[in-house]
């Protein structure tokens, strides 16, 4: 028996101690953010508190105000006042309800005693409109959601003076049905404008561990102005130590609903200003019967607020409707307009010996739920897929209330997106495919980036007019179906590794910005075999020139010391030949500046001048020997061959220059690597065969011309002497 009674008080030990345990352990589903903390901490009711020094925007501060030693209230994140929003994104599970807390408590962190005010949203969802009024005050706000989606982003924006900032987020989750607001919640938030503890016994809110959802269920006795005014006299607090039976509905905690108010002379009365109102909301009244009633006692009464008789009409009788002594009975109106200034009373019913009585209330305002930018989950994708970087951790709806930094959207009252800049962003990588999703885009910057790969289809973005995709490493063809968008006016691809052939629509497009140079192994539709016709006619035209060199050069050398008396005078040819030559030679260097093809047209030209010598001296009067007469015949040959060049020149179109649509043409002979490497080959192979011929006429002239003009003459005079 004595180990039997042993074994006993161990079991009971270990379950005491394992309720103390469970009763200080803050359940699954709590996160409790210490906004501009620099460190993680556990506060005294055992809360668990996270620092943010995580988050990429804003700047911290220390505070210091009277009687506050809470850790989390030490310290703020304050954020610039410019027409950004700065979300703290959350992670949630999809279909569970949340109770999201958000405190403010401004401490003068600027040192500029400027009260701020700011919005605070849910998303795309406007949740509130924080006024700050007194340094020293900590502002709350609640709103109890139902997750749709895996996060949730409380969002800062529109700051109207001061700076916006923030002290603590807290997400608590719920469990079962609390707060099933009958098919309203895929439609309304609730946001919390009262939840009171009435009867209480100190001013200090109850909330967790007594509130194992860490519910703030503030005091009656708390003072402040607007807060349950106009109390009925002979209203009494009463309390009980007696256990409630609370394990239904909303769960209000067991420690609330042990205190209540009892209107002695037959009637409650209240009034209090309502956070939000006016407006439609959600309000619920918690009764639990912990007097104890004689048998003849009975305690009926029904609530009354002006110009709502309606809700009058039914009477609450709280041990027949709760079946019972300490248990709670839940008097619930899903869908009441309420005013701004709330006014209500508690009668007692005829018949009643015992006034109305009242443990706790709450209200709550339905916020209408903004389904945000048409583009939202496509956004989100998008950014999910970039995490790493600052721009993609904006957080919220990419539209609303105000768009991200690099989005701008459209008015409509469910927005799209109509421009995304993302250029310089160090983007790699494919081209996001999402973005061909947005049907509403209008413009789209994604220069200066390192993406790779293919150009995607947009033809389901109807509207774009303006793509910038230059300076990255994009690859494979320019597709067609760029010709699909109808809108399209500036087309910027210049500067990546795109290559086949450009479609002639977009060639064609006059109303077009159309840039792709850079891009080497790109071609015009067509060009190829243009481009193959052009360098077969010059390489034909140089074959005859080399032919006619050739046959020159024989001639020449078979004439080599036959010089007759004149030509060893230097009748036949003299200085105007070498002179000739020489005057050529600026023209071949103005020549040289312009690409490729005009630079063979001046060569051709400067060798026809110099076969025309000869010419010049017969007409002169000087007599023409055999030499001469061979000369003159093989310079009709390479007339001939030299022509058929320059006609080939004249034919030649003029995009053999134009490598780029739009380039002026003062720009057109500024580098010869625009020539296309074929042409170019050629081209070198005529400077070089010119060269040579230049070379052989004037060694011609060296071993013809013994004497200059003034030496023939005198020879001459002496002669005839």
């Amino acid at each position: 028996m004595k180990k039997l009674y042993l074994l006993i008080m161990m079991i009971s030990i270990c379950s005491l101690l394992c309720m103390i345990y469970s009763s200080n352990a803050q359940l699954s589903g709590f996160v409790s953010l210490n906004c501009g903390g620099e460190e993680d901490s556990t506060d005294i009711i055992g809360l668990e508190w996270k620092s943010d020094n995580q988050f990429p925007f804003g700047e911290r501060a220390t505070i210091s105000v009277p009687n506050e030693l809470r850790k989390q209230y030490m310290s703020v994140r304050y954020f610039p006042a410019d027409a950004r929003k700065y979300c703290y994104t959350l992670n949630v599970k999809r279909k569970t309800r949340y109770l999201i807390r958000t405190t403010f408590l401004y401490g003068n962190f600027d040192n500029g005693n400027v009260y701020p005010t700011f919005d605070i949203s849910l998303g795309a969802t406007h949740w509130s409109t924080i006024v700050i009024s007194d340094a020293n005050t900590i502002e709350v706000r609640e709103l109890i959601i139902l997750a749709n989606s895996p996060t949730i982003s409380v969002c800062l924006s529109n700051a109207t003076t001061g700076q916006p900032f923030i002290s603590t987020i807290e997400l608590r989750q719920f469990n079962g049905a609390i707060y099933y607001t009958h098919g309203q919640e895929n439609e309304f938030f609730l946001s919390v404008s009262a939840r009171i503890n009435f009867g209480a016994l100190t001013q200090d809110p109850i909330r967790y561990p007594d509130d194992p959802f860490d519910r703030l269920w503030e005091s009656d006795s708390l003072q402040k102005p607007n807060y349950l005014i106009n109390v009925a006299p002979g209203t009494k607090k009463v309390s009980t130590n007696t256990p409630i039976n609370v394990d239904r509905d909303e769960r209000p905690p067991e420690k609330v609903m042990q205190t209540a108010v009892v209107g002695t002379t037959g009637s409650l009365t209240y009034r209090l200003n309502l956070d939000g109102f006016p407006g439609f909301g959600w309000a619920v009244f918690y009764f639990a019967e912990i007097e104890d009633l004689s048998p003849k006692d009975t305690r009926k009464f029904s609530l009354v607020i002006p110009g709502m008789p309606g809700v009058s009409k039914t009477t609450i009788d709280i041990q027949e409707n709760a079946k019972g002594k300490f248990q709670l009975y839940e008097k619930e109106f899903t869908n009441i307009s309420l005013p701004l200034v709330f006014n209500f009373k508690f009668g007692k019913a005829s018949g009643s010996t015992r006034g109305p009585l009242l443990n706790a209330m709450e209200i709550n305002k339905h916020l209408k739920i903004n389904p945000g930018s048409i583009d939202a989950t496509v956004m989100a994708s998008l950014a999910s897929h970039h995490s790493s970087a600052d721009w993609a951790k904006e957080g919220g709806d990419p539209c609303l209330p105000v768009p991200w930094s690099w989005v701008q959207c459209n008015s409509d009252p469910q927005p799209k997106i109509i421009s995304i800049t993302l250029s310089k962003k160090n983007l790699t990588g494919n081209i996001p495919l999402e973005l061909t999703k947005l049907q509403g885009l209008v413009e789209l910057w994604l220069d200066g980036n390192s993406l790779t790969g293919r150009i995607p289809d947009f033809t389901a973005c109807t509207d774009l007019r303006i793509i910038h995709l230059e300076n990255n490493l994009l690859t494979g063809e320019i597709p067609s179906s760029l010709t699909n968008l109808p809108k399209l006016e500036e087309l910027y691809l210049q500067g990546n590794m795109l290559s086949g052939t450009i479609p002639s629509d977009l060639l064609e497009n006059q109303k077009l910005v159309f840039n792709y140079s850079g891009n080497h192994d790109l071609n015009k539709e067509g060009s190829n075999w243009h481009g193959l016709s052009i360098v077969i006619g010059v390489s034909v035209g140089v074959a005859l020139l080399l032919l006619a060199v050739v046959i020159i050069s024989l001639l020449r050398m078979k004439s080599k010391g036959k010089s007759t008396p004149r030509e060893n005078m230097g009748l036949d040819q003299g200085t105007p030949h070498s002179q000739h030559v020489h005057q050529d030679e600026p023209r071949r260097s103005r020549g040289s500046a312009s690409r490729g093809a005009p630079h063979i047209v001046g060569k051709v030209e400067s060798s026809n001048d110099e076969v025309d010598v000869p010419r010049q001296a017969r007409d002169q009067g000087a007599p023409r020997t055999r030499e001469q007469s061979k000369r003159a015949r093989a310079g009709k040959t390479r007339d001939r061959g030299r022509g058929n060049i320059k006609a080939l020149e004249q034919e030649r179109p003029v995009h053999l220059y134009q490598d780029e649509p739009r380039i002026s043409e003062r720009n057109r002979g500024s580098s010869s690597r625009d020539t296309p490497p074929s042409s170019r080959e050629t081209l070198s192979i005529a400077n070089e065969v010119e060269s040579f011929t230049d070379e052989e006429d004037v060694l011609g002239q060296g071993r013809g011309v013994r004497g200059t003009r003034q030496q023939s003459k005198e020879l001459e005079q002496k002669r005839l002497m």
